[in-house]
């Protein structure tokens, strides 16, 4: 038959049992909605890591009275170190000049002559821009000849890692909680318009029907309860993020991909449901 076929079924069943059906989807769609607001969070602090991570670099302070050939030679040995995307050479001077723009110009002022080493800007790939690669290759660095000292700002990738990794938990658990919970629901709605079908039923059994057809209808009320709920969910999370962002807040919203990936886990929820619901016979 016809997918037309059994998608006027579905719709059909859900409103023989309108109470009970909308209720579900009420439920489930809020549901969903905390889902995707835990997700649009998660997705935020990502790109924001991610974009903290692209600054993320090593400070290599050199000895004083290095000759010009030796640092050209620490540059090579630490280009050839795994991970070192690049290099970039900082002055006294250059230091000195970042300082005061940084503190003002007056707390320096009285300053007779400059304290600050000479460096290497070590920037890294993005693969090995986290904590253990980071404290990983600055060690190495660290054992080079003409090296004073290294500094990557362990404090902060340190917390910037830990934070992201907790709110990965948080939409994991999040996410197994509201998968039971939606699921349970489905079944139950699906069960209560499968025992309103009931006369009908044995009527298609006596005039021959299989009972993968009946499987089938109940597949397709999963699929379309759980894509809907899903659906309404991002579109009232995006109306959501609109209203945020009108008052000032900068929040990127789930990219194309993750919003249709989101709304086939719906459908695949729902299916599961719809063929959980229909394990049973009929009274």
């Amino acid at each position: 038959m016809s997918l037309v076929f059994w998608l006027k079924e579905s719709f059909a069943g859900f409103f023989r049992e309108k109470g009970s059906a909308f209720i579900s989807f009420f439920v489930n769609t809020f549901f969903f909605l905390i889902f995707a607001i835990f997700l649009l969070v998660t997705y935020n602090l990502y790109t924001f890591t991610q974009k903290v991570k692209q600054k993320m670099e090593i400070d290599v302070y050199l000895v004083e009275g290095l000759t010009e050939k030796e640092n050209e030679e620490l540059k090579s040995k630490i280009i050839k170190i795994e991970g070192v995307e690049g290099t970039i050479f900082r002055t006294k001077e250059k230091a000195l000049k970042e300082l005061k723009n940084y503190l003002g110009k007056d707390i320096l002022e009285g300053l007779e002559s400059n304290p600050l080493p000479s460096s290497w800007v070590v920037k890294l790939k993005p693969a090995y821009q986290n904590l253990e690669k980071m404290q990983k290759i600055s060690s190495q660095i660290a054992k080079l000849k003409g090296v004073e000292e290294t500094d990557y700002g362990k404090f902060w990738v340190e917390k910037i890692d830990r934070l992201l990794e907790i709110f990965l938990w948080i939409n994991l658990i999040l996410g197994i909680l509201i998968v039971t919970g939606s699921l349970f629901l489905m079944i139950h709605t699906l069960r209560t318009i499968r025992q309103s079908k009931a006369e009908e039923v044995m009527l298609l059994n006596l005039l021959g029907a299989e009972r993968s057809f009946l499987r089938k209808i109940f597949l397709f009320e999963g699929i379309m309860q759980g894509g809907v709920c899903a659906f309404f969910s991002l579109l009232i999370l995006y109306i959501l993020h609109r209203f945020f962002i009108y008052f000032g807040f900068e929040l990127d919203f789930l990219p194309l991909s993750l919003s249709i990936a989101f709304i086939f886990f719906g459908f695949l929820l729902g299916g599961v449901a719809g063929l959980l619901s229909g394990g049973k016979k009929l009274n």
